[in-house]
């Protein structure tokens, strides 16, 4: 059976605070090294240096992967959502976008964008993760073939 990949990326533009900062930090070192299919892992996150070195005021959480894709499921993707949505539902943020990018079918961007009430509980004191938000989802057109890319997709 030849193997579909998919490539995931994409940012949380976290807390700006060194406080929320370091919960931040400690949820994401808390994720698991290993995990069930579709994987969420430790691996796929990375956390920014302090200023000068990758902040300026907000810390922006780079996350990336690349999976085997089954194109014939429609709940793979929902599986791996659900597991997102439950970190940003640990964390501190303003905003959080994810790029997929999969062989077959459309590429689409998600973008999370928390209520003013999130917002405003996540800048209390004591402040409160992000609960609740407003999420879309931009379909677009699917991308042309890497240079260099197999021409079966892979195995």
């Amino acid at each position: 059976m030849v193997g579909h990949e998919v490539v995931l990326f994409g940012y949380i533009h976290g807390a700006d605070t060194d406080r929320l900062h370091t919960l931040n930090a400690a949820v994401v070192a808390d994720l698991p090294v290993e995990d069930e299919w579709p994987f969420l892992v430790r691996g796929m996150f990375a956390l920014p240096e302090r200023w000068p070195l990758g902040t300026y005021r907000t810390r922006v959480i780079h996350f990336g992967a690349s999976l085997k894709d089954d194109p014939h499921d429609p709940t793979f993707w929902d599986g791996w959502l659900s597991k997102f949505e439950a970190v940003l539902r640990r964390l501190y943020w303003w905003s959080a976008e994810l790029h997929l990018r999969p062989e077959s079918g459309p590429n689409r961007v998600y973008e999370w964008l928390p209520t003013t009430a999130a917002i405003n509980r996540a800048c209390g004191d004591p402040p409160q993760p992000v609960q609740e938000w407003e999420r879309s989802v931009t379909i677009l057109p699917a991308r042309q073939a890497e240079p260099g890319a197999a021409a079966d997709g892979g195995a």
